[in-house]
This record gives structure tokens, C-alpha cells and sequence, in this order.
């Protein structure tokens, strides 16, 4: 195909005209030609600078992708403060608008994250200024805030942020870094529980929704006074301090906690079953690391790229790991090449499982089903085909058309967006060979499902059964990853037959593009795309 051709085919797929097969022509040229791809990432480059450049007064700010744009409609909240609200996905530059004559802020976000800004009522700030009592909610990733004379802020979401003043930032929930320079004493952290005053330092400090507070002073001073009136005082360098109702408890504190700088994307682990551990900085910050479960070694196969892991036919068993997993109604994003045996060799029944971590429950034992774990498996039937399942236990999603039965590699990718959309449901897309593939809603007819009070589907998965590649969850007693020992009874023949390969699992909410640079590049750097 020629240039000009490959560069007609990625307009039109920009623009949302390509044909079906116009897309799988240009995924094909993708896969085998690495300039093709970087043809393509230009052109998304492209396209997402003059969205940004020439959109007009918008509210929202968008990278291009429709569903996007559609989700981040839902997000705009009617109240009587709130002029206007902004959706910002990958990095964007430098920000800056001035409070005061001394009173400056500007702000980053990193790749991959994902906020919203909101402003008082009569604010006059742009679209992506902003302005004393100005919020960010930073739904997922880092944000980098300038403060004031020589303030600077890393917050890690889900956080909620106000900009009182230069001088005070509000921040009822999440996790900050706070660098404070000489000249800029007293700038102040409020959280629902504590306030902490700088007296020339470095620290972070943690609002939980569920524990308490915490402040970690790493160089310096820094005063606290509870809202509660429980307790004051003052915290020096390498001291920590946590809140309780009645007073506080002294501690270490543990700087590796909290970013300092821009990550270049939200946190990842990649098992390239090439040889060794997992990699990306979830891997190596949570230090997984993963054995078979028989006690023998991995069985490895040529793979899509090197080595693919082989399961099922060696009865080696499950790929275990020491990982908990992605927790709560948490966002969650996972990624991996599959290849099934011909329909000769079918299963007639039961489940195999390709990957899952949390709580499995009896749902028979219970008039009201607990949605405690994240479950991507295969229903199996005599009469069909093997039918993708994404299962939170007491709802899921079943893929019909999502067709693997056929010995040949197949590209997965499936994101749930947790909290983030405010829908009465989980909210799940599935990726099948890099295109949308269509989900269907189901239940326990007979089981009353879990709801909150304001009548969403409640989602909690449980740190329970660490993640299992190939295999089902721990059912009774928890897994210690420490020992390797316990959990020994696992939820029946679960185990998966067939070949996996370049597995990533993602701490937030992916998109298309990303979904396409792992399926035809096998990393994940939405830095690298995006530009930076």
C-alpha cells in the first residue's frame, strides 16, 4: 500500500469513516510495519493538537475519541457554583494563570490521567484556567501543581483538590507531596481532619475515605492542629504522624509513598513471558513475582512477540503471584494476546479462567450477591462456541462475538472505569483485535443484587486471592503471599487450556490508542504517543 493510501486510511479512521475493512487493511499494515505506526501516532498527534487548538469555546476537551467525549458529558455536574467543566486525558502543557501580582498557579497532568476542573460561579477564567476556589478532581493518574512563591504539589488520584488561595489548598481526599521553598512558610494543607502548616519544608500528606489521615514530614517543620481539637503539635523531618479520633500516633516516614515529578504513565505491570518477573513500575513498586502452581516451571512457546505461556496441557497448573490485586470500585484496565485450541478439542462445560484476583462468592449461599472479584473467563457449553465473560461475581458481562476458538492469536484488551462515570452499573468495554466489541449486562435472577444508597451497583473487590494467571480464585481461607501457604481450595476445574502472551494490567482507564500501541507495539507508553 502507499503512503498516500496509508495516510487516506488513518484520516478516515481519525474522522470515524473507515471501513471494516479499510480498518483491518490498516492494522495489518500496523502489525508488520513499524513506520506505519509511527505514520499513525503523527496523525494522532496531529489530531489531537488541532482538537485542542481549534475546538472553539468548549467545555470539554477532548482527545478525539467519541465514547470519551460522550463520558465526559456525563461528567458535567449542574450546580449552582460550577461555570464550567474540563475533562483532560493524556498530558497537556504547562498552564499557567495568575492569581495575584505574587500569586501564581499552573498545573501538569501526567499521561494517562484523567481530571476534571471546576470554577465558582461569575468566574471569568478560561476553559483551562484557574482561579481562587477553583477544584480539580483528579479522577485517575498524577497532577503537578506550581503554588504560589515556590510551592510545588504532586497529587496522586482519586483526589479531590481546592484552591483556597496560593497559600491554602484544600484537599478532602487522596494524596500529596508538598515541596515548599524559602520565603514561602505557611502555606497550608487542610484535609476533613487535619490542618498542616509548613514551617519551610517537604512533606505529604494522605486523606483517607476509610482510615485515618496521615502527615509525612521529610525535611523541615510542619504544625498540625486536628479539627477535632484531639491534638496539636509539630512533626520533623523523617517523622510521621496518623490521626485518630482521640489523639495521634507517631510514626516513620515513608517518602517512597508519594511521586515527586511526572510518571510517564499510570501504573502498569507487563509479564512479556520472555524469562524473569514482570516489569512496569506496579510491578516493581508492589514487588510481584509469580511461580507455578504445582511447583514446577513455566512451559513457554513461540508467542506473538518471543515467549508465550502455555497452560493446561503440562498440568503445571495456574501461574501464581503474590499481587492483590486492583481493589474496590477501583478503574482497571487489562491487555493480553490468547490463542485457543481448534473447536476439535473443545470443552463441553464449565469455566476456565484466564485471569482473576478477589473474593469468589457461593452465590447460592446468599440471598444477596457481593460483587468482591475481578474475573476474566470462558464459559464453556456443548452446544456454542467458548464465550468471553468479564465477572465482578454477582453481575458480569458475557462477549458472544468475541471469537477465540479458533488456533489463532487474538489481541483481549477490557477496561472498567469504576467510580469514575457515576453509573448505575459497571461500566465495562472489551477490545477484541483492537475494535469495540459488543457486552451484554447480566445477573443472578433469583439473588437480590448488591446496591448503595443512591442505587448503584456496588463494586468491592476484596484483597483475598492474589491474581492467578490460568486458574481460579482461593474460596476459603486467604492466600498468604508471604509464606506461600493457605488457600488451598481453589473454585473447582477452573484452570485454562490455551497460550497467553504479553499480559499487561493497568491501574486506570485506557483507551483506544493505547489499546492499539500494546497490541501492535507490546508496551504501554502513552508518554511516547502523546509526545512528551
Amino acid at each position: 500500500m502507499s503512503v498516500k493510501k496509508v495516510e487516506l486510511e488513518i484520516q478516515a479512521l481519525l474522522d470515524g469513516t473507515l471501513s471494516e475493512e479499510g480498518f483491518a487493511r490498516l492494522q495489518q499494515q500496523m502489525a508488520s510495519d513499524p513506520e506505519v505506526r509511527q505514520l499513525y501516532y503523527r496523525y494522532v498527534r496531529l489530531h489531537q493538537s488541532l482538537e485542542m487548538s481549534y475546538g472553539g469555546a468548549r467545555d470539554v476537551l477532548s482527545v478525539g475519541e467519541a465514547r470519551r467525549q460522550r463520558l465526559q458529558a456525563r461528567y458535567r455536574r449542574v450546580a449552582a457554583w460550577a461555570a464550567v467543566a474540563v475533562l483532560l486525558i493524556a498530558a497537556v502543557a504547562l498552564r499557567s494563570v495568575y492569581l495575584g501580582p505574587e500569586e501564581r498557579l499552573a498545573y501538569r497532568v501526567a499521561p494517562g490521567g484523567l481530571l476534571e476542573v471546576q470554577h465558582p460561579a461569575g468566574s471569568r477564567a478560561g476553559a483551562t484556567e484557574l482561579e481562587k476556589g477553583s477544584k480539580l478532581e483528579i479522577l485517575q493518574g498524577t497532577v503537578e501543581l506550581e503554588l504560589g512563591s515556590g510551592v510545588m504539589g504532586w497529587i496522586d488520584g482519586p483526589a479531590e483538590i481546592e484552591v483556597v488561595d496560593a497559600g491554602l489548598v484544600k484537599m478532602p481526599y487522596g494524596s500529596g507531596r508538598f515541596h515548599v521553598s524559602d520565603g514561602a512558610e505557611g502555606f497550608t494543607v487542610e484535609t476533613d481532619e487535619v490542618r498542616a502548616v509548613d514551617l519551610g519544608t517537604e512533606f505529604g500528606v494522605v486523606a483517607w475515605a476509610d482510615r485515618p489521615d496521615e502527615l509525612h514530614v521529610f525535611s523541615g517543620r510542619v504544625a498540625y492542629e486536628m479539627e477535632s481539637g484531639a491534638a496539636s503539635g509539630e512533626v520533623v523531618g523523617g517523622q510521621g504522624v496518623r490521626f485518630l479520633d482521640d489523639g495521634v500516633v507517631m510514626m516513620d516516614a515513608v517518602d517512597a509513598e508519594f511521586k515527586q515529578g511526572l510518571p510517564d504513565s499510570l501504573r502498569y505491570a507487563h509479564w512479556s513471558f520472555d524469562g524473569g518477573r514482570p516489569v512496569g513500575t506496579l510491578a516493581t513498586e508492589e514487588n510481584i513475582h509469580h511461580w507455578m502452581e504445582n511447583g514446577g516451571g513455566q512451559t513457554l512457546v513461540d508467542g506473538v512477540e518471543g515467549s508465550a505461556l502455555a497452560l493446561g496441557s503440562d498440568g503445571a497448573g495456574a501461574l501464581m503471584t503474590n499481587w492483590r490485586g486492583i481493589g474496590g470500585d477501583a478503574p482497571r484496565s487489562v491487555a493480553f494476546w490468547v490463542k485457543l485450541p481448534s473447536a476439535a478439542q473443545r470443552r463441553v462445560d464449565g469455566t476456565s479462567v484466564l485471569l482473576a484476583w478477589g473474593r469468589q462468592q457461593p452465590h447460592m449461599s446468599s440471598t444477596r450477591s457481593i460483587n468482591s472479584k475481578w474475573s476474566v473467563h470462558l464459559d464453556h457449553s456443548e452446544k456454542r462456541v467458548p464465550t468471553l465473560n468479564v465477572s465482578f461475581g454477582g453481575v458480569w458481562y458475557h462477549c458472544p462475538r468475541v471469537m477465540l476458538e479458533d488456533d489463532q492469536w487474538h489481541h483481549v484488551a477490557i477496561v472498567y472505569r469504576g467510580g469514575v462515570t457515576g453509573s448505575e452499573i459497571p461500566e465495562v468495554d472489551v477490545y477484541y483485535d483492537g475494535r469495540i466489541a459488543p457486552t451484554y449486562y447480566s445477573f443472578y435472577k433469583d439473588i437480590e443484587v448488591d446496591l448503595s444508597d443512591d442505587g448503584r451497583v456496588v463494586i468491592d473487590t476484596e484483597s483475598f486471592s492474589p491474581l492467578r494467571i490460568g486458574g481460579g480464585m482461593v474460596n476459603q481461607s486467604p492466600f498468604d503471599v508471604t509464606t506461600h501457604q493457605g488457600g488451598s481450595r481453589f473454585t473447582g476445574d477452573t484452570h485454562f487450556t490455551g497460550w497467553i502472551d504479553e499480559l499487561f494490567i493497568i491501574e486506570g482507564v485506557i483507551d483506544k490508542y493505547d489499546v492499539w500501541q500494546m497490541m501492535n507495539d507490546h508496551r504501554y507508553q502513552p508518554a511516547e504517543r502523546e509526545g512528551r
